[in-house]
C-alpha cells in the first residue's frame, strides 16, 4: 500500500469516527512521522485477534476436510497421461 493511501485511509478513519485514530507529522528532510492512538492500538489488536481466530477455524476445517476425504471421493483422483488429456481435446 502506498503511503498517500495508507494517510488518506487514516484521515477517513479520523473523520468518521471524530476521534484520532493515528496522529501524524509534517514531515521535514528526514520524513514525518505517525503515530497509533491508544484507540488506534484497540483497533489494530482486535483485528489481530480476529485474524488469529480466523487463521484458526480454517486450520480446523482444512485439517478435517485433509483427513477424510467426502464418501464417494477418491483420495488420490488418477492421473491422466500426457496422450489420453491429448485426445480430449
Amino acid at each position: 500500500m502506498s503511503y498517500r493511501r495508507a494517510r488518506k485511509l487514516v484521515e477517513d478513519l479520523n473523520t468518521t469516527f471524530g476521534t484520532f485514530f493515528a496522529a501524524t507529522t509534517t514531515g521535514n528532510s528526514k520524513g514525518g512521522r505517525a503515530c497509533l492512538a491508544p484507540l488506534g492500538e484497540a483497533v489494530v489488536a482486535g483485528f489481530r485477534a480476529l485474524e488469529a481466530a480466523a487463521a484458526k477455524a480454517a486450520a480446523l476445517h482444512l485439517a478435517a476436510s485433509l483427513a477424510r476425504p467426502p464418501r464417494g471421493v477418491e483420495r488420490r483422483p488418477k492421473l491422466r497421461s500426457i496422450r489420453t488429456i491429448g485426445a480430449l481435446r
